[in-house]
């Protein structure tokens, strides 16, 4: 019985370098194969794509918050926004993590 795996089939167009780059860490013997170079590379891009949009959108609501807050001075708007404010800064740490993070390719 053939192994069947779980992956879709991608074809693009790069340019030259990337290219030629992903070839040489793909004959490097930290990856099996091009395919698995290519994967990670998107599996990162994705991840961090995913947190921007998200933090965006937290610094839009933040800002509309801020504005509301601003207009009519209610408690129960400032509790919203400290509660905008304690999100904002754990999306933040987490991002620094990651940033921060050593690549493991094992």
């Amino acid at each position: 019985m053939a192994l069947q795996r779980n992956k879709a089939q991608l074809n693009s167009t790069i340019s030259p370098w990337i290219k030629k780059r992903i070839d040489e860490i793909a004959n490097t013997q930290d990856f099996a194969s091009l395919s698995d170079v290519v994967s990670q590379a998107l599996s990162e891009f994705i991840g961090r794509y995913d947190m921007k949009k998200q933090l965006e959108q937290m610094q839009y609501m933040k800002t509309s918050v801020d504005n509301s807050v601003v207009i009519d001075g209610s408690e129960e708007s400032g509790e919203v926004l400290e509660e905008l404010r304690n999100g904002e800064r754990e999306w933040q740490s987490k991002e620094k993590k990651i940033l921060k993070r050593k690549v493991s390719f094992e």
